[in-house]
C-alpha cells in the first residue's frame, strides 16, 4: 500500500468534486475550507434542488454571499457550480449531459446531504439517508476516475451501542437494501405497525441516528476495496 504523504493543496489540485448537502452547515464549511486552501481545485460540483421558490443557481449565489466567503475572489468562486439533481433518484436526476460531465471529470464526491429530522418517519428517514447513500455510491462507481469517496455521517450513528464506541462499522441487524426496499412500499411496511417500527431501530432513540448506522453498513458493503472514508461529525456547537 502507498502511504505517501500528500498536502492537502496537492491533492485537490486539478481535481473536480462532486458535494451534496453543500447549502447545510458542515457543507458550507468544507466549500469554503476547500476553495481557501486548494487554489488549483477545478471546480466544485453542488447537488442542489429547488426550495422555497428559489432556484439551485439562487440558492447557491446566496449561499456563496455569506460572509466567511467575503475574503475570496469572484474568480475562485465561479469554481462552485450548481447542478439540479434529486438525490433519491437513479443518477441523482441528472441530465445527460451533466451526468456525462461528472462521470468524467469528478474524482472526489463528498455525500453530506441526509434529513437531520429526530421525529420523521422510518420510511423518511430511509429514503433520504441510505437511498441517497446508494444513489451517490452508484454514480461514484460510474466515475472514470474516482479517487475517494467520503460519507458524512454522525458522532450519533451508534447511539445504540452501550461500550465504548470505535471507529468501525457497527454491523445491523437488517440489511439496508432490504430496509430501502420495505421503505419505497406503499404503504410502507416499516411504518404500518408501531412494534415493527421498533424492532427495526434496534434500541436507538429515533430513526434519524439508525438510518445513518444503516448508511454506514451500505457503504462498508458496496464500497469495499474502493478509496471510502466515513466522517461523524457532532451535532451542535
Amino acid at each position: 500500500m502507498d502511504t505517501k504523504l500528500v498536502r492537502f493543496r496537492d491533492y485537490f489540485a486539478n481535481r473536480s468534486i462532486l458535494l451534496t448537502g453543500g447549502t447545510g452547515f458542515i457543507g458550507m464549511g468544507l466549500i469554503e475550507g476547500l476553495l481557501s486552501s486548494s487554489p488549483d481545485l477545478r471546480k466544485i460540483y453542488v447537488v442542489v434542488r429547488e426550495k422555497k421558490g428559489q432556484s439551485p443557481s439562487e440558492r447557491v449565489v446566496k449561499l456563496l454571499s455569506s460572509e466567511i466567503f467575503n475574503h475570496l475572489s469572484a474568480e475562485t468562486k465561479a469554481k462552485v457550480v450548481p447542478i439540479v439533481g434529486n438525490l433519491t433518484a437513479q443518477d441523482l436526476g441528472l441530465d445527460p449531459i451533466t451526468l456525462k460531465e461528472i462521470r468524467e471529470t469528478v474524482t472526489v464526491v463528498y455525500h453530506n446531504a441526509g434529513l437531520i429530522k429526530f421525529n420523521r418517519s422510518l420510511k423518511e428517514a430511509v429514503l433520504m439517508n441510505v437511498l441517497s447513500t446508494l444513489r451517490c455510491i452508484d454514480l461514484a462507481k460510474s466515475l472514470v476516475h474516482l479517487s475517494a469517496f467520503i460519507y458524512s455521517s454522525t458522532a450519533l450513528a451508534n447511539s445504540n451501542i452501550q461500550d465504548k464506541i470505535l471507529e468501525v462499522v457497527y454491523k445491523t441487524k437488517e440489511s439496508p437494501r432490504e430496509m430501502i426496499k420495505l421503505a419505497l412500499e406503499t404503504p410502507s411496511t416499516i411504518d404500518r405497525v408501531a412494534e415493527i417500527r421498533e424492532d427495526f431501530i434496534e434500541g436507538h432513540q429515533n430513526t434519524y441516528t439508525y438510518s445513518k448506522q444503516l448508511a454506514e453498513n451500505l457503504i462498508l458493503e458496496e464500497m469495499a476495496g474502493l478509496p471510502t472514508g466515513i466522517v461523524r461529525p457532532s451535532l451542535g456547537n
